[in-house]
């Protein structure tokens, strides 16, 4: 039987996870800081688009040694300059490019880091899929639904918008890779 949790440093974010499942137990925490879980209690620690958040790689790797059980799997998706290239969020928004840049630590980085704190790279992925341009996907952009989009000043992120309305109608592409880590015994 399978015991899934969570944590996040916004009770507003984990309102919205918990009023989505129940199936869930959620904590608050800082993934900067020390996990909410006790020492080798977990089986898998998996995060999407948190790793260019974390300041120091160093206690966020020790961290996750530190509650994952001998063997335990950390999944990272995250963004590479592979994804950077190919996403739709760098074609219709090009002045997110070289911000995307500074804030995302490079695959090689991560492996690095994962090492030093006692893990295996076993592996990374490039998992990509589409989305239609409609009215619908340009509204969510237009309210800057995307964290990215939020640095980029207002004229920048209209230029944008009216790229995408030209393009209505074709596929936004959704672009990440997926670094997976074993925790050595």
């Amino acid at each position: 039987n399978n015991i899934y949790s969570g944590f996040d440093l916004s009770n507003e974010m984990l309102n919205v996870a918990r009023s989505r499942s129940n199936l869930i137990n959620y904590f608050e925490g800082n993934a900067e800081k020390k996990f909410p879980f006790e020492n080798n209690s977990q089986d898998l620690a998996y995060l999407v688009d948190v790793i260019h958040h974390i300041v120091d790689l160093n206690v966020f790797f020790n961290e996750c040694k530190r509650i994952l059980v001998p063997e335990g799997k950390l999944i990272i998706v995250t963004d590479s300059e592979e994804n950077f290239s190919k996403r739709g969020l760098m074609k219709y928004f090009p002045e997110i490019l070289d911000i995307e840049r500074l804030r995302y630590p490079s695959i090689e980085i991560l492996i690095d880091n994962a090492k030093e704190a006692g893990f295996e790279h076993k592996g990374s992925y490039l998992s990509e899929g589409t989305i239609l341009i409609d009215d619908n996907f340009i509204s969510n952009l237009e309210q800057k639904s995307s964290s990215a989009t939020r640095l980029i000043d207002d004229e920048a992120h209209m230029r944008g918008i009216e790229r995408m309305k030209a393009s209505k109608g074709d596929d936004w592409i959704s672009s990440y890779t997926v670094v997976l880590f074993e925790r050595l015994t």
